[in-house]
């Protein structure tokens, strides 16, 4: 993955210098922006119950970014990742999680075609799978998935290039932490069980690209 990221920002770097090495075009990076992410996202969940282990997971992710450039140096953005979990973790299968942010975004701009970011605000985090037996939500037992929900916090930081008139490419790593609740309960050999909250922490590698409008 690093080598995917690496090679992907040379490549931004070189078409940006020859599209614009001889361009006199003024740029205006404030207004409107969409685009989206592709990546890799490794997850921490830890129980609060002592004596419990922490389950990880890791997931190829996907995911649409975007949001509102005040001036060159100040925005606010909005982005979403999600990404099925490999394999089972600890005794759950057909895992998911899914990572929602917004927040305010700060840029230097080191040239007309490269800039770095920083950004910190709040995150919506979510992890659902399908444990193997029968599920009980709000007292009605049913086949289905479980999930915990929480918002905590985020930040990142990244670099883009400018590679075409109002076109961008970034590569970004973002971490996210939130304490998730359930309300969902689980019955095993006639016993029902609450789900106990997590601890989650999301890293996530991701390159994209946007349209400035």
């Amino acid at each position: 993955m690093k080598k995917f990221i690496t090679t992907a920002l040379l490549s931004a770097s070189l078409v940006s210098s020859y599209t614009y090495a001889d361009s006199d075009e003024g740029y205006d990076r404030t207004g409107w922006y969409v685009g989206g992410n592709l990546g890799f996202m490794n997850i921490d969940l830890n129980p609060d119950k002592a004596g419990s282990r922490s389950l990880k997971g890791s997931s190829i992710s996907v995911g649409p970014y975007g949001g509102y450039n005040v001036n060159e140096w100040f925005g606010i953005e909005f982005a979403g990742q999600v990404g099925p979990l490999a394999g089972d973790i600890d005794g759950f299968e057909d895992s998911s999680a899914l990572a929602l942010t917004v927040a305010p975004k700060f840029t230097y701009q080191a040239s007309d075609l490269v800039g770095l970011f920083v950004k910190t605000g709040i995150a919506v985090l979510n992890y659902s799978a399908s444990p193997k037996g029968v599920i009980s939500s709000n007292g009605v037992s049913k086949d289905e998935s479980v999930a915990w929900n929480g918002v905590g916090y985020t930040v990142g930081a990244g670099i883009q290039f400018s590679v075409a008139k109002d076109v961008y490419v970034r590569a970004t790593y973002d971490y996210s932490s939130a304490n998730l609740s359930s309300n969902d309960k689980i019955i095993s050999d006639g016993n029902i069980y609450k789900l106990v909250d997590l601890d989650a922490t999301y890293s996530e590698f991701k390159v994209g690209a946007h349209y400035q409008f």
